[in-house]
């Protein structure tokens, strides 16, 4: 529905003056079950006014693509995790149009392609872990370019990042990203060891051990020696990002980290 603003994440005894910025969704988790019938989320119009889905996991959709979200244009996908969705054609759990925006989200464990992104804006993702490309960034002119900031992407079995057009590779918005095995043009981008417990891996605390469908989620924050720590643009304004997926405050120590959770580490 257009201009609208869905939350989840909530315990259920909070007080009236309780502010959804220190929601945990994690720990508390609103689930959208598409049982392996439909699609979760899906947007079947064009909004001109944004819309929010806020605090949710959307889990276990299957279609040719979108399984976990399909939108169109003017939604912002915030603090939610999207696992276990299945793709069946050459899809991605999440698919992006034209001025959505993705911010915060956790991205694993799906059968297929994490996101296929257009003229769109991921900012603080994990994508992760995915039976297919990470990200998949479509448009073939500077005007369809998708920005993408302070995101992991990592352990997916195709390219974790991958670009339709030769121009979108040479010209990338990629900012203070942190990508397994592949150096992107951009500022400030990390390319991280596959292993994660290398010195320059990603430090998860408890990573899944198989892409695609898993029976135990994993635990992405990362630990005191995650290069991600500490490594992250400042977006706080720009983007109204002041906690993180767990309502933890995100400028802890000067920096954002980069990636869907904040740490309580100052990156020395």
């Amino acid at each position: 529905k257009e201009n609208m603003k869905l939350f989840g994440g909530f315990v259920g005894d909070e007080p009236a003056d309780y502010s959804v910025n220190v929601r945990n969704p994690l720990a508390h988790p609103s689930v959208l079950d598409g049982q392996y019938q439909n699609r979760v989320l899906h947007q079947t119009i064009d909004f001109e006014q944004a819309s929010v889905v806020d605090g949710f996991m959307l889990t276990r959709g299957q279609a040719e693509t979108g399984a976990g979200a399909y939108l169109m244009s003017n939604t912002n996908l915030s603090k939610c995790r999207i696992v276990n969705n299945i793709v069946t054609g050459e899809g991605s759990a999440v698919v992006t149009a034209v001025h959505d925006t993705l911010k915060q989200l956790i991205v694993e464990n799906n059968e297929g392609t994490g996101v296929n992104a257009e003229s769109s804006h991921l900012i603080h993702c994990t994508v992760v872990k995915n039976n297919g490309y990470g990200i998949h960034l479509l448009g073939n002119t500077m005007l369809d370019f998708t920005y993408l900031c302070n995101s992991i992407i990592w352990g997916n079995t195709l390219h974790n990042l991958h670009f339709t057009s030769a121009m979108a590779q040479d010209y990338p918005p990629v900012q203070n990203c942190a990508i397994e095995n592949q150096l992107v043009n951009g500022e400030n981008n990390i390319i991280l060891s596959s292993d994660n417990g290398n010195e320059s891996g990603p430090h998860f605390i408890n990573p899944t051990d198989s892409v695609g469908v898993v029976a135990n989620l994993g635990d992405w924050h990362t630990d005191s020696s995650s290069v991600c720590v500490n490594a992250g643009a400042e977006l706080s304004d720009l983007y109204g990002i002041h906690t993180d997926l767990t309502g933890q405050p995100r400028l802890q120590n000067e920096k954002a980290d980069i990636g869907a959770l904040e740490s309580p580490y100052n990156g020395e």
